[in-house]
């Protein structure tokens, strides 16, 4: 079963294509802004490895997308036990999003143009900027 829905974050605007809940392991949201995609891998494992960060990198370099792996983790802290897996997607381009942005809904739009504009540098220390 595959649903198509539309979500709007005033902008960018983003047309989602949920893929199947049976798949062990693959692309969970393939999203669009323009002409950008973007391929997102969600994980709920209390260990981010970096086999997950190799293979949402590689899927999204075979369709020329943005790489972006969530995570029910919080990685805000430099003192997760994830901190080495943060720094390795960062090295490798894959934008991870984790629990603290996904509950705050102005941090996630925020998270997301960044990561449009290849500007995110990742979870730890991630906040909204002070106006």
């Amino acid at each position: 079963m595959r649903c198509l829905c539309t979500i709007n974050f005033s902008t960018p605007v983003f047309s989602v294509m949920l893929e199947p809940a049976s798949l062990f392991n693959g692309i969970d949201v393939i999203a669009t802004s323009g002409v950008d995609i973007v391929l997102v891998s969600c994980k709920t494992s209390p260990h981010i490895d970096n086999s997950y960060i190799y293979e949402i990198a590689s899927e999204a370099a075979g369709f020329g997308g943005i790489a972006v792996l969530a995570t029910s983790q919080d990685l805000s802290s430099p003192n997760n036990c994830n901190h080495n897996a943060v720094i390795r997607a960062q090295a490798m381009h894959v934008a991870l999003i984790d629990q603290h942005i996904l509950r705050d809904e102005e941090l996630l739009k925020y998270a997301i143009t960044l990561i449009l504009s290849g500007k995110y540098k990742g979870p730890e220390n991630f906040e909204l900027p002070k106006h």
